[in-house]
């Protein structure tokens, strides 16, 4: 079951919208079950691919799977596969991590759904400004994005406070 990260459309009425930094934060109400639905996401102010002259910007969001807060990645164009790809981030200066993650099927969403890397994505996250997002892919080529993700705290208080 997915929770707190969708507001609005048939399942949902929005309710308000507010920003801390770029991030967008919506909440609303399930229509189904009467709770709270919060939605997280943010643009990336640059977005590239080695295959692509002009590709459209990134997002960020948040899913809420089984009490877990997921980092949910979306491009418009296909990034890479579970058998052809790595992936990588970076937060502002500091060191880069290389990841497991997930590409999902559509080859256009990637998602940090293990615990292990997950707690230290956040942690990381909270305390930064900028994040650098890069998925190598020998099929779909390199693809880079970068997220301006200050007043990050204040985007996951609205999305954790729901993810239980």
């Amino acid at each position: 079951m997915l929770s707190g990260c969708a507001a609005g459309g048939a399942v949902g009425a929005t309710a308000q919208a507010s920003t801390a930094g770029n991030w967008q934060i919506t909440r609303g109400v399930d229509r189904v079950t009467g709770g709270t639905l919060t939605k997280v996401s943010l643009s990336a102010s640059r977005t590239a691919n080695t295959r692509y002259s002009s590709t459209p910007n990134a997002l960020l969001q948040f899913a809420c799977l089984k009490g877990q807060l997921i980092p949910h990645f979306q491009f418009a164009f296909q990034v890479g596969s579970k058998a052809d790809s790595e992936i990588l981030y970076r937060f502002d200066d500091r060191s880069s991590h290389s990841i497991q993650g997930h590409i999902l099927r559509g080859l256009k969403i990637v998602v940090i759904d293990d615990k292990r890397e997950t707690g230290p994505f956040l942690a990381e996250l909270e305390q930064s400004a900028v994040l650098y997002l890069i998925v190598n892919s020998l099929t779909k080529g390199r693809t880079a994005a970068e997220f301006p993700v200050a007043g990050a705290s204040a985007a996951l208080a609205a999305v954790r406070a729901v993810c239980h």
